[in-house]
């Protein structure tokens, strides 16, 4: 579990957090959205131990996230972000670096390595890419992959920065469902999107943010109904049942 208490962060003097309470549950898919610039991103780097917050606290299973040295910290939270280079290197190569915080210098990969790597690579669908360059893949391909090395990392809380972006449709599913199979196996996992359908579709949890702020947080069902999303975003929430299924459509 990650908690936050009364977290104040930002880079170069400037606050881009205020005040920040939240709880992350084990086993639970919480997503946060907000208007661009608001903070999310920033958030996730507090999460992970990336921004050290200027006040409040940070907790990681009790503990400071401080206290914890890089490695142990990344054997807790792997944290996927949005912006991302494009390696001169393969498919396989790069999914086995998200088994770096199990190695030692210099780093042999071990058959439990490989292992865990073969099965993120399986369950995003990229296996068969293994051999191929990065450089090769399209922005689909490449995002899957990514996600794959997110995966191979195998800690118990995972942050993914907008990882439907490069998605079609499809895919975009596709991946909520790997999702919530993560969570059903107890793994917490951390979203920020867009897509307000899908965050209030698929997420356990959503927290609403403006201007460096949370504004709302909840159930979606509670959140959707709670007027702060349509304040924020200026538009009307409305929605459709389907086979028990709600969908959620914006005007």
């Amino acid at each position: 579990m990650i908690e936050l208490t009364a977290v104040t962060a930002g880079y170069g003097g400037e606050d881009k957090l205020h005040d920040i309470h939240l709880r992350l549950r084990d086993g639970e898919i919480h997503t946060i959205v907000g208007p661009n610039g608001c903070g999310k991103s920033t958030l996730l780097k507090v999460l992970c131990g990336l921004l050290s917050p200027s006040a409040g606290r940070v907790l990681v299973e009790g503990r400071p996230v401080g206290s914890y040295t890089p490695r142990e910290l990344a054997r807790r939270v792997a944290y996927l972000p949005q912006g991302r280079d494009i390696p001169s290197i393969t498919v396989g190569r790069l999914v086995l670096h998200g088994r770096f915080p199990y190695l030692s210098y210099p780093r042999h990969y071990r058959e439990e390595d490989r292992a865990a790597a073969r099965e993120a690579m399986t369950r995003t669908g990229v296996l068969g890419y293994a051999e191929t360059p990065m450089a090769s893949l399209s922005g689909g391909e490449r995002q899957k992959v990514y996600i794959a090395m997110a995966l191979a990392q195998g800690t118990p809380v995972i942050l993914l920065d907008e990882p439907t972006t490069y998605l079609d449709i499809g895919h975009q599913l596709e991946l909520m469902r790997l999702v919530q199979g993560l969570t059903a196996e107890g793994k917490t996992v951390v979203l920020v999107l867009h897509d307000l359908d899908l965050a209030l579709r698929f997420s356990d949890r959503v927290t609403v943010m403006q201007q460096g702020r949370i504004v709302a947080g909840g159930r979606p069902a509670e959140v959707a109904a709670g007027g702060q999303l349509e304040a924020v975003f200026g538009v009307h929430i409305g929605h459709t049942d389907d086979d028990g299924i709600r969908h959620y459509y914006f005007e």
